[in-house]
């Protein structure tokens, strides 16, 4: 017997037995009759949740519950999957970027020379560690640019982008566009949910802007948000 707040659906029930089993839930039976995810059941009613290892949350999901505990769960499992997508992608945007900004054209040169500077670069842009990086070049909060001048400076930076014709940043933006959806479609990473053109944060019209969140700021993709300039 479980008390749920009027208006709770059957994915509120499943999240109030366990965290796991919501995260799981693929559709339940109420009385004996098969209802969606979005069901909102009565006193009194029978639920059965029924579970699949293949179900993951969804961001409508947000829409079909009514639960502190849920919404909770639901949009701490949505940013961790945000977040595994932001790290593959400021991986490859780094492959990518040793290897068009690159002023001597030597891979393994360049990859040296990026374990040299990774320290630089980490203190540069104040994060914690690699990883850090990986993720904000994914949330599109730096620029491969700004990264790579920081590897192998600003001189041979300027002279390899005038080699280019294509400007940079809508390269950047391309690959971080593309690379989601590849992600997000591939049957062989079935532990991504599917996100779609994570352009990073846009104030007025510009990306790459330095930020910080605050300790309670957790938006996710898609979501408008409010900030203060500090200086």
């Amino acid at each position: 017997l479980y008390a749920l707040p009027r208006g709770s659906s059957v994915l509120d029930f499943a999240f109030k037995v366990h965290s796991d089993l919501g995260y799981h839930c693929a559709g339940a039976k109420v009385n004996g009759k098969m209802v969606s995810l979005k069901h909102q059941i009565k006193n009194g009613d029978m639920i059965e949740i029924l579970e699949s290892i293949h179900q993951t949350p969804k961001r409508e999901w947000l829409q079909y519950v009514r639960t502190s505990k849920a919404k909770n769960r639901i949009r701490a499992w949505l940013k961790r999957r945000q977040r595994e997508h932001s790290i593959v992608v400021g991986k490859e945007m780094i492959n990518r970027g040793l290897k068009e900004y690159n002023p001597r054209g030597d891979d393994a040169a360049a990859r040296k020379e990026y374990s040299r500077k990774l320290d630089h670069v980490l203190t540069t842009f104040k994060l914690k560690d690699e990883k850090h990086l990986f993720t904000a070049l994914g949330y599109g909060q730096i620029s491969i640019k700004n990264v790579m001048t920081e590897v192998f400076g600003a001189a041979a930076i300027a002279t390899r982008g005038h080699s280019h014709s294509i400007n940079k940043k809508e390269k950047d933006d391309q690959f971080i566009i593309q690379s989601l959806e590849n992600s997000s479609q591939s049957s062989n990473n079935p532990q991504f949910t599917a996100l779609s053109n994570l352009n990073g944060i846009i104030v007025g019209q510009e990306r790459n802007i330095m930020l910080k969140f605050c300790k309670n700021c957790s938006p996710l993709e898609g979501e408008n948000i409010q900030g203060v300039i500090s200086k």
